[in-house]
């Protein structure tokens, strides 16, 4: 079942991944952050320039580091990510095998099928997944009141986000009142409170550039300080209990309730020790919290499930069965409503259907360079972790907002003209894609399906130079020209020029104006035959409309380019690419000196 669950999840994460569909913001930094650790920094991402440390304590990140040297991927943290669940699970199924063993396969079977899991598995890379098998160790040591494993496994468990130090505290209440234990019992409160307070209130700050705890932003609604958020719970309680106890919050803790045959109930004092955490999530501004869903109620799964193992200890061994047949049926009537997996209600299959763009786009990524300075389309950051320094088509970056300046600045840019986002539209991201197009100081380092990967420096692709002039205002300097590969990317050819049939080569233009009146102009790209016969032609005011001529001043430098397919069956022939120049609204030729140039058509395989 263990082996099932991992290939099953890993595959999912890695389709949804490949698909574009991986958490924006959340994803990329963290991997970041965790590619940062084998650079000698500490947990260091350039979005936004700091360690991720600013915003969560999370140090046991760094141990996913060395599965980086393993497989130099982004895609590797998912294998991590599903280890920690699925230990997760092999050790709470331990947990029920010690004490009812004929329960403990579907007790973990109720783990793997748990539309919660499924939920925060999927919704992306987090911190608390590190801390998750640690917790359930620790609930291990419960049940064994073992308190040495019970230490172990909360403090480790502590490593991976601050929040753990609330079910340390109330790990030392329940150990006061239900064991009498003062000793453990009051030293996990102390602890975790303190651990709370010396984690939100210093110890983040100092990572974050000495900010206020930045997870306060849950409660913007209360206030904008702890006394503010105080205040408002005290001086307004019963609108502060009907805000915590709405319908959101009851269908979320139902629906984390329901899959487990509400059998946590059973043991309700170790089911309280969420209560804490429970409500800070009702208190939040945000939807996602309220109604437990993404990975908000993953911290709460082991000791929810461990609440099961002691509570059916006060139950007969007759009713093994009944337990076992009780959890198979809640979960798969859970699984059957809320599941985001594969069968399940809330299963969304375009989320993890990869297409061909998604492909090429992929494919792009894992040809940017690492030790780079770049400016990536936003989408593609989970993508760009390897990137030393990368810059994001974001509202605000770093304090900076998103500005046309940000782009004529930047030494490398990432933009993918099929591909929205946010704050970046498809026509805006198509006007900033025509204007690098057109600029002859940007370099296309690659092109594939749209995706484009530029370089602020003038090209050095093969050329021929034409020294040829139109209408004695235009001057064509030179012509490069680049075939589509079988990968779909542009490769640059060298003169003389031999193309594939049924290729498509792109034709750039690199003009410059030699007059203020140039007048309206539409340039024209030809394929010939030698007997005159025209075989393609790609016709354009210059840069896709957003150079028209007419307002060209002398010395005004523009790359324009159009695309050409080569036909199939002139395979061993030869034929001309010509260049024309005409007036937009009479038709007429503009006078030339220009030299058509040889293609040699070669067979397509």
């Amino acid at each position: 079942m263990a082996t099932i669950f991992f290939v099953a999840l890993f595959w999912l994460q890695l389709q949804q991944h490949n698909a574009f569909n991986s958490r924006i913001g959340d994803f990329a930094r963290f991997s970041q952050a965790i590619w940062s650790v084998l650079d000698g920094q500490f947990l260091y991402t350039p979005i936004p320039g700091r360690s991720i440390m600013g915003d969560h304590f999370s140090p046991l990140m760094v141990v996913a580091a060395p599965f980086l040297l393993i497989w130099p991927d982004e895609r590797v943290l998912f294998i991590v990510q599903c280890l920690n669940i699925t230990a997760t699970g092999l050790i709470l199924y331990v947990m029920m095998r010690e004490e009812r063993p004929a329960v403990a396969p579907w007790f973990l079977l109720a783990f793997f099928l748990n539309p919660a899991v499924h939920d925060f598995m999927l919704a992306d890379f987090r911190r608390i997944f590190f801390g998750l098998p640690w917790m359930a160790l620790a609930m291990l040591g419960l049940a064994r009141k073992d308190r040495r494993l019970l230490l172990i496994g909360m403090l480790i468990a502590l490593l991976a986000k601050e929040t753990v130090a609330l079910y340390i505290a109330m790990i030392g209440i329940y150990l006061i009142v239900t064991e009498r234990d003062w000793r453990w019992g009051g030293g996990l409160f102390l602890f975790g409170m303190l651990a709370l307070f010396v984690l939100s209130d210093i110890v983040i700050p100092a990572f974050g550039g000495g900010e206020a705890y930045p997870q306060l932003f849950y409660y913007s609604h209360l206030g904008d300080s702890y006394s503010e958020i105080v205040r408002t719970i005290v001086s307004r309680p019963v609108w502060f209990v009907q805000q915590v106890l709405g319908p959101d919050q009851l269908f979320g803790m139902f629906r984390i309730l329901l899959p487990l045959g509400f059998l946590c109930l059973l043991a309700p004092r170790l089911t309280l020790v969420c209560a804490p955490f429970a409500l800070l999530m009702f208190m939040s501004g945000r939807i996602g919290p309220i109604r437990l869903e993404e990975h908000y109620s993953a911290s709460m799964t082991p000791i929810l499930f461990a609440a099961i193992v002691i509570g059916i200890r006060q139950l007969d061994l007759k009713w093994d069965k009944w337990i076992s047949s009780w959890l198979v049926l809640s979960v798969c009537i859970g699984f059957i409503f809320f599941s985001h997996a594969p069968f399940g209600g809330y299963y969304q299959p375009d989320r993890f259907d990869v297409s061909d763009h998604d492909r090429a786009g992929s494919a792009m990524a894992k040809r940017i360079p690492e030790e780079i300075s770049m400016l990536a389309h936003t989408t593609y950051t989970p993508h760009l972790t390897h990137v030393n320094d990368l810059d994001v088509f974001l509202a605000e970056h770093q304090g900076a907002p998103f500005s046309a300046e940000r782009i004529e600045a930047a030494e490398h840019i990432l933009i993918d003209r099929k591909v929205s986002q946010p704050n970046l539209g498809l026509f805006e991201t198509e006007n900033v894609v025509k204007n690098l197009l057109a600029d002859p100081d940007q370099k296309i380092i690659e092109e594939v399906d749209g995706i484009f990967f530029f370089q602020a420096t003038p090209s050095d692709h093969p050329t021929v130079f034409t020294d040829a002039t139109f209408g004695e205002t235009m001057w064509l300097e030179k012509i490069e020209v680049a075939q589509m590969g079988e990968d779909r990317f542009f490769v640059p050819l060298e003169p003389p020029y031999q193309v594939k049939a049924g290729a498509t080569i792109r034709v750039s233009l690199f003009w410059e104006s030699l007059a203020d009146d140039v007048g309206e102009r539409t340039t024209s790209i030809r394929l010939l035959a030698f007997d005159g016969f025209m075989l393609g032609q790609s016709d354009q005011i210059p840069a896709e409309g957003t150079r028209p001529t007419a307002f060209w001043s002398s010395g005004e430098r523009v790359r324009d380019i159009g695309y050409l397919t080569i036909p199939a069956d002139r395979a061993g022939q030869s034929m001309s690419l010509d260049v024309v120049v005409y007036d937009t609204f009479t038709q007429e030729l503009q006078p030339t000196n220009f030299r058509a140039i040889t293609l040699d058509i070669q067979p397509a395989d």
